[in-house]
């Protein structure tokens, strides 16, 4: 990745990760990672410029991955609904498209429209 642009968030589902990056022609370890985090050169993800550390898979690994152009689109959709709906209609919306958020975050509670 080193020079690359970071055009990706990876969630470790499973493995170990690692990035380093060179200094007086020597591997620096920056970080290692484990399953349930994010892999992210942070500056290059958000500035889409080249990054500075190299990311590898130290063994076997499964990722989810969500892409910069996936994230923008997320963020501007759910910018849209904030902006353009009422507080009424957002909750209209998460009834009909999202209601499973109230079995799960409530379970056992009655979800009233009222």
């Amino acid at each position: 990745m080193h020079g690359q642009v970071c055009n990706e968030i990876n969630f470790i589902v499973n493995g170990v990760v690692g990035a380093f990056y060179f200094k007086n022609e020597v591997d620096v370890m920056a970080w290692l990672i484990r399953e349930n985090d994010l892999i992210i050169s942070i500056n290059s993800f958000f500035s889409q410029r080249p990054g500075f550390e190299n990311i590898e898979l130290l063994e076997d690994s499964s990722l989810i991955s969500l892409s910069y152009q996936q994230l923008v689109l997320l963020s501007e959709e759910r910018a849209y609904s904030i902006r353009m709906h009422t507080t009424r209609e957002r909750y209209d919306l998460l009834i009909k498209n999202d209601s499973w958020i109230f079995q799960r975050a409530y379970p056992g509670t009655a979800v009233i429209i009222p």
